[in-house]
């Protein structure tokens, strides 16, 4: 995966490009967004428009980072979300915690993250995963 950086302001843009990114392949994301809450950027954008496809891994660092980011008191947005990958955060219930406008580009959404965001603790995140049976 290739991950190339964006930084205006207080605000990081992280454009993805793979084929496709499933297990190991998700791991450098993980690490870029601990080095960025380390350097006190705690708003992300995540620009996954060259990713037409991603696996459970991915899924499992984007909820890590949205977790972390959202304790440091930060945002995490994604855009360029393919139809692919919207099907799979429905499937996954995961459509309700991340903001995934449906646009390609990601310059029309470094507009300014809300000042506060509640924060969702990880036992409260395990329960919006549930599938009702």
């Amino acid at each position: 995966m290739t991950i190339q950086q964006t930084i205006i302001g207080t605000v990081a843009t992280l454009t993805l490009s793979d084929r496709m990114i499933t297990g190991q392949d998700a791991a450098p994301l993980q690490h870029h967004i601990q080095n960025l809450i380390a350097q006190n950027i705690k708003h992300v954008t995540i620009d996954l428009s060259n990713v037409p496809y991603f696996g459970a891994a991915m899924l499992g660092v984007l909820v890590g980072g949205l977790t972390a980011l959202r304790a440091a008191g930060g945002t995490l947005k994604l855009v360029g979300v393919n139809t692919r990958i919207a099907q799979i955060f429905q499937v996954a219930k995961l459509n309700t915690i991340f903001q995934t406008p449906n646009v390609s580009t990601h310059h029309k959404n470094l507009t300014p993250f809300p000042k506060t965001v509640p924060l969702l603790h990880p036992i409260q995140v395990r329960r919006n995963l549930r599938v009702a049976v």
